[in-house]
């Protein structure tokens, strides 16, 4: 499933009443933000907003919302929130059946990512580009795209997000049948995941080695 990692919470106070009440709240938050004065707030609050919704699997408010937030973050000042919006952003095309959209809003985080030195960023972009090049039935593009992302998650020590990737690499290099790096890329990411990736991760890697 796509990955938001390295992206903002929730504003606290928004979260202690469920994802309807929080909803509710970002949406006045949206409504008495007006863009035009305040585009950083509106920005903030539309990002918020399109996390929600796509958490409730409203598809289609979440890439109204956020694509109106990647618009309003400033490209010179704030590229990495302006980048964040944009990933999030394909996350919701991916999850609607977008795909060369998600593809394009992938690699346009991606390349802000890496001219800002977001690795952690970087690699969550790749990983979920490759998710879409897969869809899109490209697997060794994909490959290398999980490839990149597993050796960053690995070096900063993240162990359920370097165990997804590990899992996406073996499953794009079974759809390769390259079967022996399959079996090596899927055993690792069962490894990672007993390391501190969890039950549903260990499951997840086991049905793909299976």
């Amino acid at each position: 499933s796509s990955t938001t990692w390295g992206l903002p919470s929730m504003p606290p106070d928004h979260a202690i009443d469920g994802p309807e009440e929080a909803i509710r709240r970002l949406r006045a938050d949206v409504q008495a933000r007006d863009p035009a004065q305040f585009p950083v707030q509106h920005a903030t609050s539309r990002f918020h907003l399109g996390v929600s919704l796509l958490g409730l699997g409203d598809l289609d408010g979440a890439v109204e919302s956020l694509r109106i937030a990647a618009d309003l973050f400033p490209e010179q000042g704030m590229p990495v929130e302006r980048a964040k919006a944009v990933m999030m952003l394909g996350v919701a095309l991916r999850d609607r059946g977008d795909l060369e959209a998600a593809m394009n809003a992938f690699a346009a985080a991606g390349r802000a990512f890496a001219e800002q030195d977001q690795a952690i960023e970087l690699a969550a972009s790749s990983h979920n580009h490759g998710l879409v090049l897969r869809d899109l039935g490209r697997p060794e593009e994909a490959r290398e795209l999980f490839g990149h992302a597993l050796a960053t998650f690995e070096e900063a020590d993240a162990r359920e997000q370097a165990s997804a990737s590990a899992r996406e690499l073996g499953a794009s290099l079974l759809a390769l049948e390259r079967l022996d790096e399959a079996v090596e890329a899927l055993e690792r990411a069962m490894d990672l995941a007993r390391r501190g990736g969890g039950r549903a991760a260990i499951g997840a890697a086991a049905n793909v080695l299976g």
